[in-house]
């Protein structure tokens, strides 16, 4: 699941007996791979196919060899739609966040630009979590939204802080010689 919504998943059926033995009971699988031709198709799956395989196997209670047939179903997600409902959507709201920098200092919307933001990736976040189903690791999905909120919300802060630099004006401390020297003569 680390990999949702872009994951695939091997799910193995094992058919066979623990009663009977090969000399009671043949399992062999008509062919390399399980048909498909009476199939429906699902919209959440793609099934890449379904390959056979056989195995004999002796168990220490018993001399007689058991056979069984294990189909290995595979299986990859059908991504658009969780890229167009929940992945897009965090990127261009992501887009929003830099664009606060880009409003007048005087602006009393910059920091409610960067808040509506971070509400809105929350939103979104729970929308996520809501529709995957639960797993010990955390997606490329979530890593991507909890990327972005921190971003965003560091854009905020840096936000709150130029907008409290602007608001000193005159009435400010001096700067520092050693705050100068940073400030200005190196990341000038």
């Amino acid at each position: 699941m680390a990999a949702f919504p872009f994951d695939a998943q091997r799910c193995g059926l094992t058919f066979g007996s623990w009663t009977h033995g090969r000399h009671q009971l043949h399992v062999r699988p008509r062919g390399d791979a399980a048909s498909l031709a009476d199939f429906v198709e699902n919209v959440e799956w793609r099934v890449l196919g379904m390959p056979a395989r056989r195995r004999v196997l002796t168990y220490g209670c018993c001399s007689e060899p058991y056979p069984d047939v294990t189909f290995t179903l595979l299986l990859r997600r059908r991504a658009a739609a969780y890229v167009c409902n929940l992945l897009l959507p965090c990127v261009l709201i992501s887009l929003l966040a830099p664009l606060a920098f880009h409003l007048p200092a005087d602006s009393g919307e910059k920091v409610s630009l960067g808040v509506t933001v971070l509400l809105a990736l929350t939103v979104f976040q729970l929308i996520l979590v809501e529709s995957m189903p639960p797993a010990e690791s955390v997606s490329l999905i979530g890593k991507q939204y909890m990327a972005t909120m921190t971003m965003v919300t560091f854009s905020t802060a840096l936000t709150i802080l130029i907008m409290n630099l602007y608001s000193c004006g005159p009435s400010a401390h001096p700067v520092s010689t050693w705050a100068g020297v940073l400030l200005l003569g190196h990341l000038a």
